[in-house]
């Protein structure tokens, strides 16, 4: 359809239709940029979406976002500079007045040395940028102008009047990135130590990550339990790896055969001597040649691990992160073996819980709980020991280990029924006495050297970290 005569051009729309045609895009003035990070929808709404999930970041966005203007933005740059894999800053004279002070803490927080130690943590790592971001936040929200200091429409004033301090912004940010850099280090180590190739998954989505953050940032003894469980773990798999790398088979006698490669070294020297050689030869066309026997040391199929844990008041603190961390060393070796691993709380005869770990069935939550528990209050031998039959059920070969640090009497009579049960099931029993607060001679173990065939040992200076895996590696490698 044609121009009407005598009137004016039709003006071509702005609209492009999704496509941006060059020079048809409204340039960007002098002083209209509010991010001093460059940024576009997709980087918001990431970061959007992971605000939604943090209930750090969402409560830092409620506290502080009408008290400060530029908030929303300085929030959203502090998260790209940490994202982003190339974090540009825009020029200062672009930046709209009153949001200088975010384009200064953003050049400050580029400019620092630790950055690139920071960035290692973050880049490209929603979780790690998200945990620096909440550090940050919190450090350097103070510099940002409140709601009077930003300027009014019409009135000319000074740029510089509303740029934080230079030296309190360095001192800041420098210990800002510091704690962010160790923060988010740790919390990372904490969420990823839970996990496992062989059984729950080692790297959580986002979302289970930040809610598995959020539930040891409230747990005292999952913060502990974080910084000694993936030491227990390598330590577990270290003595698995130890005994396949030996083979399956072991030297075992000799017998006569014709495999040269099991041939025993005596019958070499018969082929120094011509004679003796050619009656070599017809030793080993009659299968007579002395060889070694092999036989298969891999073991059977075998029960499950099943560790009692003692809940006593005594065991509070220290003995309660030790045990617990044995306890995971030992989850990980039953997904090593494709076996069932059985957790039991126990503190006095009414008090008693127990924890069911189907290979490949469980997830982060429960081993969560199973570490979380704790009762307080006296000790009881029996029960807990009834429970682990009841759990071995109809599987034979099954190991039991019984952690503690104290002293409980048993009936006899109940002595002799379990001891009956352990040898027909083949079952092996092993004891960890942790530092225990009663005096004994070395060696003495009391009642556990009664119910324990495998063997009794001494947890002693579980503080001390070169000493803290000892006991455990006796249990590791015997599984």
């Amino acid at each position: 359809m044609g121009e009407v005569e005598g009137s004016a051009p039709s003006r071509v729309p702005d609209e492009d239709y999704g496509v941006r045609l060059r020079g048809r895009g409204r340039k960007k003035k002098a002083g209209d940029q509010e991010q001093a990070i460059r940024c576009d929808k997709f980087d918001k709404r990431v970061f959007r979406e992971i605000k939604e999930q943090s209930e750090k970041l969402s409560s830092q966005q409620d506290r502080h976002a009408a008290k400060l203007p530029t908030f929303q933005e300085f929030h959203q740059d502090v998260f790209d500079g940490l994202y982003k894999y190339t974090p540009d800053q825009i020029e200062a004279r672009r930046m709209k007045p009153g949001f200088e002070a975010n384009h200064d803490i953003a050049g400050r927080m580029l400019g620092e040395n630790i950055y690139k130690e920071l960035r290692a943590h973050t880049v490209l790592d929603e979780f790690g940028a998200a945990i620096a971001t909440e550090v940050l936040t919190d450090h350097l929200v103070t510099f940002l102008p409140e709601v009077k200091k930003m300027p009014k429409r019409g009135k000319k004033d000074n740029p510089k009047d509303r740029s934080p301090d230079e030296k309190k912004l360095q001192r800041a940010m420098q210990d800002a990135m510091r704690e962010a850099a160790q923060e988010a280090n740790d919390m990372n180590q904490a969420t990823t130590c839970w996990g496992s190739d062989a059984g729950i998954a080692h790297k959580l989505p986002f979302k289970e990550k930040v809610a598995l953050a959020q539930r040891i940032r409230r747990s005292q003894i999952l913060r502990k339990l974080a910084k000694l469980v993936g030491r227990f773990k390598n330590l577990a798999l270290s003595s698995q790896r130890t005994k396949i790398s030996k083979g399956n088979e072991e030297v075992y006698s000799v017998e006569v055969g014709d495999r040269l490669d099991r041939m025993l070294p005596q019958e070499l020297f018969n082929v120094c001597d011509p004679m003796m050689e050619i009656d070599l030869f017809k030793r080993i066309a009659s299968r007579e040649i002395l060889q070694y026997s092999l036989r298969d040391r891999k073991k059977q199929t075998k029960g499950p691990i099943v560790c009692a844990i003692d809940n006593s008041g005594s065991m509070s603190g220290d003995r309660e992160v030790w045990s617990k961390a044995v306890a995971l060393g030992l989850l990980e070796i039953c997904n090593v073996q494709k076996r069932k691993f059985v957790g039991i709380h126990f503190s006095h005869s009414t008090n008693i819980k127990c924890f069911e770990f189907d290979h490949g069935k469980y997830g982060t939550g429960q081993v969560l709980d199973f570490v979380e528990w704790f009762y307080g209050g006296g000790t009881d031998f029996e029960r807990p020991l009834d429970m682990a039959a009841d759990k071995v059920d109809e599987n034979p070969r099954a190991d039991i280990i019984m952690i503690t640090d104290g002293e409980c009497d048993v009936e006899d009579k109940w002595l002799r029924n379990w001891l009956a049960w352990r040898d027909e099931m083949e079952v092996t029993c092993y004891g960890v006495l942790i530092e225990p607060y009663y005096y004994r001679s070395e060696g003495d173990h009391g009642v556990m050297n009664k119910f324990c065939n495998g063997g009794v040992v001494d947890a002693k200076d579980i503080m001390d970290e070169d000493k803290q895996g000892s006991a455990a590696s006796f249990l590791f490698e015997s599984m």
